[in-house]
């Protein structure tokens, strides 16, 4: 009898623990499949509002300056043609740039890839952006904004503080609320306002 109830005791025991795992193991799947959360080990893949991103200055494809502060408000993408998500989110992208009624002056997609693999992407976005491209692994621009995933989106104040970001437009503020201060520069961080 005494083996019994001892066998039963561990059973018990073996069972609680294996409940306990089951349950770290279930937490653990949630967070990593829940859009937009980052892990405590992993860095963040974009820069978070109130920061600024690393002076930089380039040309788009069609010769227009792209720089760390613009005057005016500005909607940034970071899109490659290798990247599923990239082809999702980029007409979500594309649509909360006509919705918040920006200029094509005050948007720029940010090709990543060779000119060849990224003319598709570059055409498609054309029309409402100025496309800049950046190399394999990332050039200047890249490195300015911190991208550590795509697709990666910033919205700028007229100072070059980025007032939203993300790997989707989750977080971002309501286009049309929000338009017109971004459209006039008069959207501003208490970061932006500070510097």
């Amino acid at each position: 009898m005494t083996y019994l109830t001892a066998a039963v005791v561990l059973l018990g025991i073996v069972t609680g623990l294996n409940l306990v795992l089951l349950l770290g193991v279930i937490k653990r799947l949630q967070k990593a499949e829940a859009p937009g959360v980052i892990s405590d080990e992993g860095a963040r893949p974009v820069l978070p509002p109130g920061e600024r991103p690393e002076p930089f200055a380039v040309s788009s494809r069609d010769g227009e300056a792209f720089e760390t502060a613009g005057g005016k408000g500005r909607l940034v993408g970071f899109f490659t043609p290798h990247c599923n998500l990239c082809h999702d989110r980029m007409p979500k992208f594309l649509k909360y740039a006509r919705a918040a009624g920006l200029e094509r002056d005050q948007v720029f997609a940010v090709v990543v890839g060779s000119p060849e693999e990224t003319a598709e992407l570059a055409r498609e976005l054309s029309p409402t952006a100025h496309v800049v491209d950046e190399p394999d692994g990332g050039g200047s621009v890249y490195e300015a904004f911190g991208v550590r995933g795509l697709p990666a989106m910033y919205l700028l104040d007229a100072d070059g503080v980025i007032l939203s970001s993300g790997t989707d437009l989750g977080g971002f503020p309501d286009p049309q609320r929000y338009g017109a201060k971004i459209r006039s520069g008069a959207a501003r961080t208490k970061a932006g306002a500070a510097t």
